[in-house]
């Protein structure tokens, strides 16, 4: 009966490509345009809930945050609101379809403190090729060699580092990555941010590859690694799946000595 209720209200009030406010949960009263697939969810609050509760334990305001794969902005929103006008978010978005969509909430939302570029953050500057994918919340950096979908198009890149050191940007105290595979890449582009400012990652990691490569420069780093899900240490940060002492799946990463995260 809920379903049914729930597939009428969504299909009337609350259709797709409609601008409504969030109804429930931490982003509550913001704006955004009901998109398709996983668009209801964020108006019902149930949006990653859990990755929401770790932003706004660990997000302060005046704190500089950084949305890496940041989509529709459904996280770059939240960011905003915890950073506040006297703090600032960056966030990274590739697919210009999705990019002005990104830009769209932004503006809804009347956040200044949010700066949106349109590039994928790699471990190299210049361009790459960028598979759309099944869906927009799938897309994702390619090698020539993997390209099948047919869907693909060249987006900029640019690193972590340049972004900071030459390009005069405020450094990241927090950082979340979700960016479909190209995680170590990210992070291999930012390692003298990384090893510098010691912000906190919350980070998606998408195949057994990526785990073993994150949790390799993370281990480098001396950072720390917990399961998003439930809090438990990540043992094994060489590893990856199916091993379930190793990296997979969402993990939150601290520099060695510190709870909250500062260095």
């Amino acid at each position: 009966m809920y379903s049914k209720i729930k597939k009428v209200l969504t299909s009337t009030l609350f259709p797709v490509g409609t601008v409504r406010k969030v109804l429930c949960g931490p982003c509550r009263g913001l704006r955004y345009r009901i998109f398709s697939g996983f668009g209801h969810s964020y108006l019902y609050g149930g949006w990653e809930p859990k990755s929401m509760r770790l932003m706004a334990h660990h997000v302060k305001s005046g704190s500089v945050a950084y949305d890496l794969g940041a989509n529709y902005g459904m996280h770059t929103l939240y960011l905003a609101r915890l950073v506040g006008p006297a703090g600032r978010v960056y966030a990274f978005e590739p697919n210009p379809e999705v990019f002005s969509a990104l830009e769209e909430h932004v503006a809804l939302n009347s956040f200044t403190a949010v700066t949106t570029v349109r590039k994928a953050i790699s471990e190299d500057v210049g361009a790459a090729i960028f598979d759309r994918a099944h869906h927009r919340g799938a897309g994702h950096l390619v090698s020539s060699a993997t390209v099948i979908s047919g869907l693909t198009f060249d987006v900029e890149t640019t690193t972590l580092d340049k972004f900071v050191f030459t390009d005069g940007n405020a450094p990241p105290e927090f950082i979340k990555v979700d960016i479909e595979g190209a995680e170590s890449a990210a992070l291999r582009g930012g390692l003298q941010v990384l090893a510098r400012y010691r912000p906190i990652l919350l980070v998606e990691l998408h195949n057994p590859t990526e785990d073993r490569a994150v949790g390799h420069i993370l281990k480098n780093l001396r950072y720390r690694a917990t399961r998003v899900d439930n809090g438990e240490p990540v043992e094994n940060m060489e590893s990856g799946w199916p091993d379930l002492s190793g990296m997979w799946g969402s993990v939150l990463a601290l520099p060695h000595g510190s709870e909250t995260g500062r260095g």
